[in-house]
C-alpha cells in the first residue's frame, strides 16, 4: 500500500464513520471537525509527495492524528517509514 492508497482509505472510513461536524477547539469555539478531516485527508492524499508542501503536510497530518480514532492509524512497518519520510 502507498501514501495515497493509505489517505484514499482513510476518507472512506472518515465516510462511513460517524464523526460529526458538532466539535470544539481548545478555545470553546465551534469546529466543523468532519469537514475540516475531509479538507485534511485530502491535502495529505494530494500533496505528500510535495517537497514545498512539508508544513502544509505536517499540520494537516497533526490534526488527522488528533481527530481520528487511533485503530484507524495503524500500518505496517514500510507504511511507517514512508509517513516518517513525508514528515521529515
Amino acid at each position: 500500500m502507498n501514501l495515497e492508497t493509505y489517505f484514499e482509505t482513510l476518507l472512506e472510513r472518515l465516510e462511513k464513520s460517524d464523526i460529526g461536524n458538532d466539535g470544539k477547539d481548545q478555545n470553546g469555539f465551534f469546529e466543523p471537525t468532519r469537514a475540516m478531516l475531509y479538507q485534511r485527508l485530502n491535502l495529505l492524499r494530494d500533496l505528500h509527495g510535495k517537497p514545498h508542501a512539508k508544513a502544509m503536510v505536517r499540520t494537516a497530518w497533526q490534526y488527522v492524528v488528533d481527530h481520528v480514532p487511533p485503530e484507524w492509524l495503524l500500518m505496517d512497518a514500510a507504511l511507517k517509514r514512508e509517513i516518517e519520510t513525508m514528515l521529515a
